[in-house]
């Protein structure tokens, strides 16, 4: 039971949530049009889980993503969550063929739709496309694997092996640049990052999995040196 919660964290990702909700306080979005946001974007990952089977997920029903999607909406605005989610159903088929070049500036208009159409919204707009970007370069050893059937703009460029942890740091620079732009507290900031790096790693995922790995071994290499 324990393991199957922690799944299912692992695919509600925190570390995101956290980092929208400080998005969302530094671009002053508050009211119906802030739950309306946290709504939405819980419903674009279970919409997402629902529709990629990935291995080792625990299954998400596809009627959990509509009735969050639908329960949202009316707090976040007719017109803007009926293109919110038109923008998720496009994200969604990155794993079909050249549809993965396109699913980074879904993911920019998103959080456009979310923060404002002024200069911070296009900025954080542009951000997370980059980080998006960045995400899709943890898987792309099986990207490649897939042949001519699937691109990303990690493939595109040539990259081989998987990027395991830049979209790791780019979640705590986006979180950076959020809290800085809000001018909270430290402490708000201390807080944000002891969520993301202890919910970052909890996710499903192959490249994960690698890190984690990667990570025990630099630790045992630091005590054997601490040690001698």
């Amino acid at each position: 039971m324990t393991k199957k919660c922690l799944n299912y964290l692992g695919q509600l990702r925190c570390y995101s949530l956290v980092d929208l909700i400080l998005l969302l306080i530094a671009a002053k979005v508050s009211g119906s049009q802030f739950w309306g946001s946290i709504g939405l974007w819980i419903g674009f990952l279970a919409f997402l889980e629902s529709r990629h089977s990935h291995e080792g997920r625990e299954e998400v029903p596809n009627w959990t993503a509509f009735l969050l999607m639908v329960t949202a909406i009316p707090f976040f605005g007719i017109e803007k969550g009926l293109l919110f989610c038109g923008l998720s159903f496009f994200y969604a088929q990155k794993n079909k063929g050249w549809w993965g070049l396109v699913s980074p500036f879904c993911r920019g208009l998103q959080t456009v739709l979310m923060v404002g159409l002024g200069p911070f919204g296009w900025l954080a707009g542009t951000l997370m496309a980059v980080r998006n970007v960045l995400g899709d370069g943890r898987d792309t050893e099986q990207d490649r694997k897939e042949g001519q059937g699937l691109k990303t703009w990690t493939v595109i460029l040539g990259a081989k092996a998987d990027w395991l942890f830049l979209h790791f740091f780019a979640v705590l620079g986006t979180t950076l640049v959020w809290w800085r732009v809000a001018n909270l507290p430290a402490v708000w900031l201390a807080l944000a990052f002891a969520i993301e790096v202890g919910t970052y790693w909890l996710t499903p995922r192959g490249s994960n999995c690698k890190a984690k790995a990667k990570m025990l071994g630099y630790w045992q290499s630091i005590i054997r040196l601490c040690l001698r």
